[in-house]
């Protein structure tokens, strides 16, 4: 397989698919917040560097320089800063309105910072050395009739 760079929509589409799952888990009672967090967390180190939302749209985390499949330790670097809202959460003291205001301005620093740098590389994805690309198929000979 070839990679290019993942264009924003696929991204994006990737990262709804994945919260879908998330947001699925949460509801299991007892252990759901948990099993979202840990989902998030770890997504990008299923399946070789895919999540469920990135296998579905042709998308694979790698490590850079070296190209090679990122890995559970890769996930949770790249995706700890999602995770954040769901810890303020956790503490007593903070509100659900603050842990959402925070959501909302890290969802905001990591699209300016996908769109805005060249590689597409998010502020997850300079903290783990990680960037996501497309896969491209490779082209296959016809035979000759």
């Amino acid at each position: 397989m070839k990679a290019a760079n993942a264009d924003v929509l696929r991204r994006v589409a990737a990262f709804v698919v994945d919260g879908l799952i998330a947001a699925a888990l949460a509801t299991i009672p007892v252990v759901g917040v948990l099993a979202a967090a840990l989902y998030i967390l770890g997504r990008d180190g299923l399946m070789r560097g895919r999540s469920p939302g990135k296998r579905l749209l042709g998308l694979r985390v790698i490590k850079t320089p070296s190209r090679s499949e990122a890995d559970y330790v890769d996930s949770v670097k790249r995706n700890a800063i999602f995770v954040l809202p769901d810890v303020l959460m956790a503490v007593p003291v903070l509100s659900a309105t603050l842990a959402a205001s925070v959501s909302v301005a890290v969802l905001a620093v990591e699209l300016v910072f996908l769109l805005t740098d060249p590689a597409g590389m998010r502020l997850g994805d300079r903290f783990a050395g990680t960037r996501v690309t497309r896969e491209l198929a490779e082209e296959v000979p016809r035979r000759a009739a």
